[in-house]
């Protein structure tokens, strides 16, 4: 997870058969009709699917620089798309529905991300609102911890953990995100042993790749685990 800077709303969200109207006139009719909605969550679904989802995902990739908000894998538009998941469970935070900070990519997977938040809130700020890369740490061996060595208030760093992994304890709590399955795990660690085999560099061409990495329109799966290695940030805070 890292820090995400969002452009203005999508300025068209209607289906081609329709008049064109932006995300914020779609949000301000779907305002309206749910003060009479019999049954809440389902008009606010009801409403958001309606929309030609195409147009926000376009503007989405290219923010997100076609990677999951979540565990950083790369996405693409594939049949079927990534899902646009809110941040923010759609059920549990009807005003949000149409809030463009609230809308995501996440990559389709059985156990991780968005497949594993479902309806559960995650209360993690929003990523325009948190540089997440300044607390998350990562091992050579791809584990994502939250770094002890930063300071953060008490339940964030609670919420961060429980995002990672399961939490111990009688019951135990489930993963909210999932971040540290052993799959992404290895991914991850991949990821890292891909930067480790460039030939060795000075630090100045070191942060010459830091720049490269993030500069890209496309970035490369796991950036925020490559940059780790790249800035010799692995371990630390453990």
């Amino acid at each position: 997870m890292r820090r995400l800077t969002k452009g203005p709303p999508p300025t068209n969200v209607s289906p081609p058969s329709q008049q064109q109207a932006s995300l914020a006139v779609w949000g301000a009719a779907y305002q309206v009709s749910a003060a009479t909605a019999a049954d809440p969550s389902k008009h606010a679904r009801s409403k958001f699917d309606d929309m030609h989802k195409r147009y926000l995902r376009d503007l989405l990739f290219v923010e997100q620089r076609y990677l999951c908000v979540y565990c950083e894998r790369a996405i693409d538009e594939v049949q079927p798309p990534p899902p646009i998941d809110h941040w923010n469970p759609l059920s549990l935070f009807l005003h949000q529905v149409f809030d463009w900070n609230n809308l995501h990519l996440s990559c389709r997977t059985v156990d991780t991300c968005d497949d594993r938040k479902k309806s559960v809130e995650l209360k993690l700020p929003w990523p325009v609102s948190f540089q997440y890369e300044d607390v998350l740490g990562f091992t050579s061996g791809g584990r994502m911890y939250v770094r002890a060595d930063v300071a953060v208030p008490p339940q964030l760093r609670q919420a961060l953990e429980l995002a990672l992994e399961d939490q111990p304890g009688p019951p135990v709590a489930r993963s909210t995100l999932n971040l540290n399955q052993p799959a992404l795990r290895e991914a991850r660690a991949a990821a890292i042993e891909a930067e480790e085999g460039v030939p060795p560099t000075t630090p100045a061409q070191q942060q010459q790749r830091v720049a490269a990495l993030l500069a890209q329109p496309r970035r490369d799966d796991f950036i925020s685990a490559r940059l780790a290695y790249l800035n010799g940030q692995l371990g630390v805070g453990r």
